[in-house]
């Protein structure tokens, strides 16, 4: 490892299942540089996103085998990850609203508010479709940490 670079003080992993999404992640990053770990063959992309000191890895392959194994290897090579996030393009809701008339196009940027008691996401696997227009949520996911909301 390069001794510029402390491993230590990155404590947000950031996961993009695509290269297009890393690269546009990367952007998000200040003062963006790469860095490579020894015993670890992924070139990973650092930097900081306001105070955080923050980690970029991209998936070798689409799935959830691909996404674990680079979730391991991150978290042997930066052991102070407290938090990781999963950031691609969201493929399951391609329209919105009432009447789910309006379209998302490339560039929107869909958010999920917290509602109920619930997280402000949910995966497709966690509900049940009942009728034409309604979702039955079966599971949910976390709430985002307060921290990464700072």
């Amino acid at each position: 490892m390069n001794p510029s670079h402390d491993a230590s003080r990155y404590t947000v992993g950031w996961i993009a299942p695509l290269p297009l999404e890393l690269t546009a992640a990367v952007g998000m990053l200040e003062n963006p540089t790469t860095m490579e770990v020894d015993d670890d063959d992924v070139l990973y992309h650092v930097g900081r996103i306001g105070s955080h000191f923050v980690v970029m890895v991209v998936c070798p392959r689409m799935g959830i085998e691909p996404a674990a194994t680079a979730l391991a290897n991150m978290r042997r090579s930066f052991p102070n990850i407290k938090h990781v996030l999963v950031v691609g393009i969201a493929g399951g809701m391609p329209c919105y609203g009432p009447d789910r008339q309006e379209q998302i196009v490339l560039g929107d940027v869909v958010v999920g508010v917290p509602q109920q008691g619930r997280g402000g996401v949910t995966h497709y696997e966690f509900g049940a479709w009942e009728g034409e227009k309604e979702l039955t949520v079966k599971e949910h996911t976390l709430h985002p940490s307060a921290a990464l909301l700072t």
